[in-house]
């Protein structure tokens, strides 16, 4: 879904996607680093929803 949300320029900028397309753009200066602030905030995010998600699910399982 983050692919598709790429194409549409208003979320270009709080994509976690972006994040690694414009690292060329960024290591080259032609891109600031607050500028995907959004982006790492919301990937952040989500990689904590997922372990807690998953810590909650493996709790419940006898292995």
């Amino acid at each position: 879904m983050g692919v598709l949300l790429h194409f549409f320029d208003s979320f270009q900028k709080i994509n976690p996607y972006s994040l690694s397309s414009q690292t060329i753009a960024y290591i080259q200066g032609e891109s600031e680093l607050k500028t995907f602030v959004p982006a790492v905030l919301i990937a952040f995010a989500g990689s904590l929803l997922s372990l807690v998600i998953s810590r909650s699910i493996l709790q419940k399982r006898k292995l």
